[in-house]
């Protein structure tokens, strides 16, 4: 099943899909495509098979439109089969994208991520990668906020004004990752 969810997560990240536009190029509803981003399998084999072509024919033509792509897919297989072995499992690695996280995390670097069993018991002031419901992931410090039903996610910039604090309501969240390793790209 991590294969699926690897697809859709270079996907999303490549492209800037969203997996409700995933789902409804594939006539898929919106429910099923976050279940199966989180991981449940699909029970139809024949909807399994669809979404992966779908998912590899925007993955080659991606690549194939941009070579730095196909490097850049490659490099995050090595490295992560690689660091698998010091760092125990990982579902993923994502590349960081902006300055909002900066000195911690620099634009260009990669980042190792893990699901989490349980992903509302967090340690604060810990980096997670926050996807929200458009799909939109994130990497951020993560506190305990004074609103209900909410948690603070915080930049490492010192530009506040820029990258305020956000309380980001649990509803409003589709999957929060724990950021394991950074690896720095030169």
């Amino acid at each position: 099943m991590q294969v699926l969810q690897e697809k859709l997560t270079k996907v999303i990240q490549q492209t800037g899909l969203s997996l409700a536009e995933i789902a409804k190029a594939n006539n898929f509803p919106k429910d099923n495509v976050y279940k199966w981003f989180r991981g449940t399998r699909p029970s139809n084999p024949e909807d399994y098979n669809k979404l992966i072509n779908y998912l590899d024919n925007i993955l080659d033509n991606k690549s194939s439109t941009t070579p730095e792509a196909v490097q850049f897919n490659k490099e995050a297989k090595q490295i992560l089969q690689k660091l698998l072995t010091l760092l125990g499992p990982a579902d993923s690695i994502v590349e960081v994208w902006g300055d909002s996280m900066y000195p911690t995390f620099r634009h260009g670097s990669l980042v190792v991520i893990s699901s989490l069993q349980n992903p509302q018991i967090l340690n604060w002031a810990e980096y997670y990668y926050i996807v929200d419901k458009n799909g939109i992931g994130n990497i951020r410090r993560v506190y305990a906020s004074e609103i209900q039903n909410c948690i603070k996610l915080l930049s490492d910039n010192p530009d506040q004004e820029k990258y305020p604090p956000i309380d980001r309501h649990w509803n409003h969240i589709e999957e929060i990752y724990k950021v394991k390793a950074e690896i720095l790209k030169h």
